[in-house]
């Protein structure tokens, strides 16, 4: 007798899959009976509508992890790069968020662990921004420490302002999903 669901031989009389866990039925029980003589023996009748909820449980499940480590991988890798827009957009979410933390919290709360936790999350995620940011235009990431020095700090926020090289670079490929056969489809 096999599973209806993942296709794996099971013990003749069984209530449920010991592979995957799904309740055999008494019709699954008919199926196994009907089939026998004209399956292959490794392989076991599955219903299409098993197939497609399985698909449809595995791909939302695979989604929410997916977004959720692209969320986090997204705030502290240094890695690839960012394009104008979402730079700047981010850029002013973080401000708003620093300036509504300065305002509206304690001050109490502000010299507390947890409060200057929380100014190093402020004070490192422009950093990361501007690495990829940095990486986009053609340059080495560690050109925003430019930004912490006076005078020079001009020539790095124009390298931000700057729009991003319009193919793959050695940072990776264009965030705008632009390439070359753009600009030369020959």
């Amino acid at each position: 007798m096999y599973c209806t669901n993942c296709g794996k031989k099971i013990v003749d009389g069984s209530k449920f899959c010991a592979f995957c866990g799904q309740v055999i039925t008494p019709q699954d029980k008919e199926v196994n009976e009907n089939a026998m003589g004209l399956m292959e023996p490794e392989k076991a009748p599955v219903s299409k509508e098993n197939i497609v909820v399985k698909e449809k449980d595995n791909k939302t499940t695979k989604k929410k992890k997916t977004s959720l480590y692209n969320i986090i991988y997204d705030i502290f890798t240094f890695e690839g790069r960012m394009s104008n827009g979402a730079f700047w957009g981010r850029m002013i979410i973080l401000i708003v968020l620093e300036i509504i933390y300065v305002l509206y919290v304690p001050e109490k709360f502000l010299t507390s662990v947890i409060g200057i936790i929380i100014w190093a999350f402020f004070f490192i995620l422009p950093f990361t921004y501007g690495c990829r940011r940095m990486h986009d235009t053609g340059r080495s990431g560690a050109y925003i420490l430019l930004l912490l020095v006076p005078i020079a700090n001009i020539v790095a926020l124009v390298w931000l302002i700057q729009d991003g090289q319009p193919y793959t670079n050695r940072f990776g490929p264009d965030p705008k999903g632009r390439n070359m056969e753009q600009f030369f489809p020959y």
